[in-house]
């Protein structure tokens, strides 16, 4: 699998593909099994590996980068993850004589806020219970060609946390063995899931079991894809979830006659604190209801409680899941939206300082979606410029070509906006 250290929600391997890169050279791989040659050269991990190149660390730091920044404008994450103690200033009354009523709206309701991040799917934190370790890898050949491209791992299906079969194949996750699932070593993108008869059949790519100690030498090689012993043989199998125990903390600042302390002492110097439950108000752009709320473990849901101070809280402590999600392809946790993919990539190669390793065609690529648009460039032919309106000019991103795809891709899709430049 092409890894990095650095966590992307597009896949590396991903990445190769909407570039048109070989997966094997992107991997580190040759084989004599091709009948037609391609570009000699091989991917590195690490920059310093190979001096007139990038490694795939450098593309995952850049895709992360234009990740990051396109959340920041679009309002949602580009794929479901877990948000973790994000703090928000509880709302307030606009009487201020109603400070001591309990967290409602004017209708009677729990009180709404607004998280970070829109497309909230759930209140809840990450977690990962192992499904089988060290599950042996059948390699076949499905289409007849002499390589044994299809990876496939089979486990016994394995039971949630409330003792029920796991039927998504979006909580199946795989790992390289022994890597306790951390999440640099998970291998992403999975070709397929199948969940039945008490068995889940995973399959992958063999380009993506590639040996990592092949890959971080000191003075790497391509590594001979028709040898067996270069990928690893097993992997481990998780159930990757959300656990909703854990939602939302309220917090009081410590005063004085103006809370309940059950007898005690109010805290002089630290938050009095209740747990609580997160609903839904507005999925898409994150508007959330909050009440205070008990964790009933024989029947796995929430039972209401009254507030444990006698007044609205004063901040809030929030875990969840959220991020937008492609409902027309399978799997959707685990793939994102098409336009998203791309606006990424090439945005990433606008970010990018040094060339690509590959054929004409992705060095076209790296040119044309790294270009300045904003420059005049004189060649012997004559000077080279492109008309872009003030709106664009402006825009946070940059004016490579790259940057303007995935600033219009952001105006088009961000919450609260549709506008074109």
């Amino acid at each position: 699998m092409a890894r990095a250290t650095t966590r992307t929600l597009l896949p590396l391997d991903r990445f190769a593909e909407l570039l048109g890169i070989d997966p094997l050279h992107f991997n580190q791989i040759t084989t004599t099994k091709r009948r037609t040659a391609t570009c000699a050269s091989v991917w590195k991990q690490f920059a310093w590996q190979e001096s007139s190149q990038v490694g795939r660390e450098d593309v995952a730091e850049a895709i992360q980068e234009a990740e990051n920044r396109i959340a920041a404008q679009i309002g949602y994450k580009l794929l479901p993850t877990w948000e973790v103690d994000e703090r928000l200033g509880a709302p307030r009354p606009g009487i201020a004589e109603l400070f001591m009523a309990e967290p409602r709206d004017l209708r009677g309701f729990p009180s709404s806020i607004q998280t970070k991040y829109g497309h909230f799917i759930a209140g809840g934190v990450e977690r990962k219970s192992l499904i089988e370790s060290g599950v042996t890898i059948v390699f076949s050949d499905e289409d007849l060609d002499g390589w044994f491209e299809t990876a496939t791992i089979t486990t016994a299906v394995d039971y949630d946390a409330d003792g029920l079969p796991i039927t998504s194949g979006s909580e199946v996750s795989v790992y390289f063995p022994n890597e306790s699932g951390a999440e640099e070593w998970e291998i992403r993108p999975i070709r397929s899931v199948v969940i039945t008869g008490g068995t889940i059949t995973i399959t992958m790519w063999r380009h993506q079991l590639v040996d990592p100690a092949l890959q971080s030498v000191l003075s790497p090689i391509a590594v001979p894809g028709d040898v067996d012993t270069n990928f690893v043989t097993e992997v481990d199998v998780y159930h990757h979830y959300d656990d909703p125990q854990t939602q939302v903390e309220m917090m009081w600042s410590p005063g004085v006659g103006l809370c309940d302390c059950g007898g005690g002492t109010c805290p002089t110097c630290a938050h009095s604190v209740q747990w609580g439950c997160l609903v839904a108000h507005d999925y898409r752009r994150g508007i959330i209801r909050y009440s205070p709320s008990e964790w009933n473990a024989v029947y796995k849901e929430f039972n209401s409680a009254s507030l444990s101070v006698g007044r609205a809280p004063d901040h809030l402590r929030l875990w969840y899941y959220a991020g937008h999600r492609d409902m027309t392809r399978p799997w959707p946790n685990l793939q994102m939206d098409r336009t998203l993919e791309r606006a990424v990539a090439y945005y990433s190669l606008a970010l990018l300082d040094r060339p690509l390793c590959g054929c004409d065609n992705v060095e076209r690529a790296m040119r044309k979606w790294s270009e300045d648009l904003a420059l005049n460039q004189g060649n012997p032919t004559g000077t080279v410029s492109y008309q872009l309106s003030p709106r664009a000019i402006g825009n946070p991103f940059g004016m490579e070509r790259g940057a303007l795809f995935a600033w219009e891709t952001v105006m088009a899709g961000a919450l609260g906006k549709s506008v074109r430049y």
